[in-house]
């Protein structure tokens, strides 16, 4: 989980290489299976605002594009399970 707030902070920083740095962090580690999991439970944990923002908009964008083709069933079930209770 630490690495994953680690990389939002990078992905906000000014500095282009750290932004870049932060920004292909979190591409490889939603190659990941579990990575909307691991979205959800930061979402769910006590971590800055604006990274919780990040998160949901990471979270959004990564179910629209792999919700078919990309995610298990038992870890749509999973999350099915975290969104509707």
């Amino acid at each position: 989980m630490d690495r994953l707030v680690n990389a939002f902070m990078l992905s906000f920083a000014s500095d282009e290489a750290q932004l870049k740095a932060g920004e292909a962090q979190l591409q490889e580690m939603a190659k990941q299976p579990g990575f909307a999991m691991l979205l959800m439970q930061l979402l769910e944990s006590n971590v800055d605002n604006g990274v919780k923002v990040a998160a949901s908009i990471q979270l959004r964008h990564f179910i629209e594009h792999n919700w078919e083709d990309k995610i298990g069933a038992g870890e749509k079930k999973q999350f099915r399970g975290m969104i509707v209770d």
